[in-house]
């Protein structure tokens, strides 16, 4: 056995016994009662490796049908399937096979058996068991203010305010009348207070993948005229100038500064099979950076593919954090080239080393294995490089899994205790 198969299997017996953060959560599915396997499967990421197969919409529809015959519906999907199972999307679930039902990958003889297992849980307890059994001491979780708190911490959106104008949705949640732009302001102001009142960690936004990173100056006036537009009731709904979107953005910063909670920057391409990668690259960002030093922004999914520029943001902005959620199953390669390029530039405890970003607990810890077994294989290098000792190379691992997003997600003021 070699140098660095010495060091990799040493990391990655550390590594894997290490508490860690998980930055980014969808819903868990433990509330959704039970789950028909193929469907949680194809409403996942796979979804859109398969389409990019050449699946067409209506067969992934019909696959995704619980009323039919499973197998009728696994012979649909099983030729793209094939195609792509040489991706993250699709290994991260052939790893579930493995590691969660004892099964050697998915298909025609074991999708059956890993079904009538899975409708066999309870989910009211697996998702616990599963954040357990996966070492997570706690999930960020996206637009979940009724997360359970026993593992998950919310942040909160206001695409409601900011991408789109959805005045009656607002006044009946916070149950009062809106009238004027002033009103529609102290309405999104009180919105942030409650989601800070009820516990939220962080503010999330994915604008990038309706329109580009690149935020202007938008006038109070512009986006007056834009909201009164989107109001009228004689010409249908206006949706919101970029003016408007850019002034909304800027006042919500503010705000959400005013509260000292870190903004999660969705970056890179976008969760679909047809969008504008470029509007995702984070480049563009720069001057909120400059403009909001004394706030903390999350660069979320490595930026892909832009993972360079990335880079050049984190050294450069003292409040600049570059985060791999959801990066190891884009692309477990390019996870590993981010985080080696990070090492050489950025300081270690700026990066976050995991965000599931899947929602079912099977998948998130497939997605996490693979997350300390690229951090370990990077670092496992590095070592072999001579850039820093194997201690060195511990010590960044527990801060880029652990403690990194607890300092700057204020975990410890949001009621996470550290595990001795």
């Amino acid at each position: 056995m070699n140098q660095f198969d010495h060091l990799y299997e040493d990391l990655l017996a550390y590594v894997s016994d290490l508490w860690c953060i998980d930055t980014h959560e969808h819903t868990a599915n433990y509330k959704s009662g039970p789950l028909d396997y193929l469907t949680l499967t194809l409403n996942n990421y796979a979804r859109l490796d398969l389409v990019s197969a050449g699946m067409p919409q209506d067969t992934l529809n019909k696959a995704r049908d619980a009323s039919l015959p499973l197998m009728q519906r696994w012979q649909l999907v099983a030729p793209c399937w094939q195609a792509c199972r040489n991706t993250g999307y699709i290994r991260m679930h052939e790893r579930v096979a493995r590691e969660i039902y004892g099964v050697d990958g998915i298909n025609e003889h074991t999708i059956q058996q890993i079904s009538s297992m899975f409708a066999a849980k309870d989910p009211s307890r697996s998702y616990g068991e599963g954040l357990a059994r996966s070492k997570i001491l706690c999930c960020i979780t996206d637009s979940d203010p009724d997360c359970d708190r026993r593992h998950s911490r919310p942040a909160f959106r206001l695409e409601e305010f900011v991408e789109r104008i959805q005045v009656k949705d607002v006044c009946r949640n916070l149950g009062v009348p809106i009238h004027t732009f002033s009103d529609w302001l102290e309405a999104c102001d009180e919105t942030i207070r409650r989601h800070v009142e009820g516990g939220a960690v962080a503010f999330k936004t994915t604008i990038a993948t309706d329109r580009t990173l690149d935020i202007g100056y938008g006038s109070y006036q512009e986006a007056e005229a834009s909201f009164r537009d989107a109001i009228r009731e004689d010409n249908g709904y206006q949706p919101p100038t970029k003016a408007y979107q850019d002034f909304m953005f800027r006042h919500v910063l503010s705000r959400v500064c005013r509260h000292g909670l870190p903004v999660q920057l969705h970056t890179g391409m976008a969760a679909s099979n047809a969008n504008i990668v470029p509007n995702g690259n984070p480049a563009q960002l720069c001057p909120l950076f400059c403009e909001y030093r004394d706030m903390d922004f999350v660069i979320m999914h490595m930026g892909y593919p832009y993972h360079l520029e990335l880079s050049a943001l984190g050294k450069m902005f003292p409040n600049v954090y570059p985060d791999l959620s959801w990066a190891h199953i884009i692309s477990p390669h390019g996870a590993r080239l981010a985080l080696s390029e990070w090492l050489d530039s950025v300081p270690a405890t700026k990066i976050m080393g995991f965000g599931g970003d899947c929602g079912h607990e099977d998948g998130i810890h497939a997605h996490l294995l693979m997350a300390r077994e690229n951090i370990s294989h990077v670092l496992a290098q590095k070592v072999c490089d001579g850039c820093f000792d194997l201690d060195h190379a511990k010590w960044i691992a527990r801060q880029i899994l652990l403690m990194n997003p607890y300092r700057v997600f204020h975990l410890e003021k949001a009621g996470v205790s550290l595990p001795h």
